[in-house]
């Protein structure tokens, strides 16, 4: 199913403002009867084509250090269709945003994220993922994970790496995804086991860790 909707999904049509995004939603939905693979399929859409903000990240996290080479300019984040570029809170959200449009209920789920099973880190990593109402449940799926995104992200503060960033919000958005095409979901982040999904992610509402069957299969 992956291989098949990955090749559909290269063909989708190009968008470069939020208000057509309702008409890549439908392309990417028509041809299937599940909900589980249109949820794949719009999945496998943002991954192909939004990159994660990697500027806007470090510069979250290192707010109060010295940035030298930063500190005159700093590239504003924009919409996520146009500039292509999110943080896992943007990522969900369009996530959700798509979902809905296919009448597919959706929720972003805010929380953080343990490293190396330290609690304290959890303080200082916020994350965002979602729960899919699919197969009659709440289904978790983390789209920034499932975009290659799990690992620590490198230091930005050099100029060359922030004319990099820069770069990025300059250009059209065709030539932002297009060197993504040929990446895939990884399937470990989509319709997750919450025994998994616990081991790192904590929501901030309990009830999204999804262990308890009551939260697992109750809509509300």
């Amino acid at each position: 199913n992956l291989s098949s909707i990955s090749s559909y999904t290269k063909n989708a049509p190009e968008i470069k403002k939020h208000t057509q995004l309702k008409s890549v939603v439908n392309y990417l939905t028509r041809r299937y009867r599940n909900d589980e693979d249109k949820a794949l399929s719009i999945l496998t859409w943002i991954v192909m084509n939004i990159d994660y903000d990697e500027y806007y990240y470090q510069k979250s996290v290192d707010d109060n250090k010295s940035r030298r080479d930063l500190s005159r300019h700093i590239p504003e984040q924009g919409d996520i269709i146009e500039t292509r570029l999110g943080v896992c809170k943007d990522i969900a959200a369009l996530y959700s945003e798509m979902l809905k449009m296919a009448d597919i209920d959706a929720k972003t789920i805010s929380g953080c994220i343990t490293r190396n099973n330290n609690p304290i880190t959890c303080r200082e990593n916020p994350h965002a993922w979602n729960v899919v109402w699919l197969n009659r449940q709440w289904e978790l799926v983390d789209p920034t994970y499932a975009m290659g995104q799990a690992s620590v992200l490198g230091n930005l503060g050099t100029k060359r790496a922030y004319n990099r960033e820069v770069r990025k919000r300059t250009r059209p958005s065709s030539d932002i995804y297009k060197p993504r095409q040929n990446r895939s979901v990884d399937m470990t982040w989509f319709m997750t086991d919450p025994k998994i999904m616990e081991k790192d992610h904590h929501p901030n509402d309990k009830k999204w860790y999804l262990t308890k069957n009551k939260d697992r299969r109750n809509k509300d």
